[in-house]
């Protein structure tokens, strides 16, 4: 299972030219622990989720851990033989639980390292986003296009989806703001992918988007165009 959160992650900081020393893969924990921990969880909750603990010394600030449940990493177990392409509804909710997770350390993590706090919306908008981009080109690679796969993908990422019943109304607020905001960007982004011509500057865009502030980043989906 490992093998595959390693790909995952080598993705996303290929995808937005991140260079961070840890790896995704090494933070995999099996249990969430009973101690006071934030947990920065996904729709699905108790699927997958990001845990966060402030150490007491200052030598070791911040702990954190990836937590994926046994029914996702016996999904994910498989994943060298998955089809190369349409991925049952099963294949796309494991991959995209995973993608959430690494996303939510690798984008912690950068911006920690960087002396940024974020939010947990901000953590949430950039896990929407990347969870679509890494589920997409894990399907049809980083140079094609194909309309049927990410009109597919986008209808259950961003139309389809359910919310867990379990959360708080806070939580539930935070994670459709989250969604709309990434639908607006993948909506933009569209006309980006479908041309060859433009896909280096979808790149350079996605990774000017990722530096920003959650307030930056709002700013810069309305200044695209549809």
């Amino acid at each position: 299972m490992k093998a595959i959160i390693c790909k995952i992650d080598q993705a996303l900081k290929g995808l937005y030219s991140i260079d961070l020393v840890y790896q995704a893969q090494d933070f995999l924990v099996e249990n969430i622990p009973t101690k006071p921990t934030l947990v920065i969880g996904n729709k699905w909750m108790g699927n997958g989720a990001l845990l966060i603990e402030e150490e007491e010394h200052p030598e070791h600030a911040l702990s954190v851990g990836i937590y994926l449940n046994q029914t996702i990493q016996a999904e994910l177990s498989s994943f060298d033989q998955w089809p190369k392409k349409c991925w049952s509804l099963l294949q796309i909710s494991a991959f995209a639980i995973a993608a959430e997770e690494v996303s939510h350390f690798n984008y912690l993590l950068f911006n920690a390292l960087a002396g940024r706090s974020v939010s947990q919306l901000e953590l949430e908008f950039q896990a929407e986003v990347d969870k679509f981009l890494l589920t997409y080109f894990a399907n049809i690679g980083w140079s094609q296009w194909d309309k049927k796969t990410f009109t597919h993908l986008f209808e259950q990422f961003f139309i389809k989806f359910s919310i867990s019943t379990e959360i708080s109304p806070g939580q539930k607020e935070r994670y459709v703001q989250a969604s709309q905001l990434a639908k607006g960007l993948v909506l933009r982004f569209e006309k980006y992918l479908s041309n060859r011509f433009l896909y280096e500057k979808a790149f350079r865009l996605l990774r000017r988007f990722y530096r920003l502030s959650v307030a930056d980043k709002i700013s810069f989906v309305n200044s695209l165009q549809e």
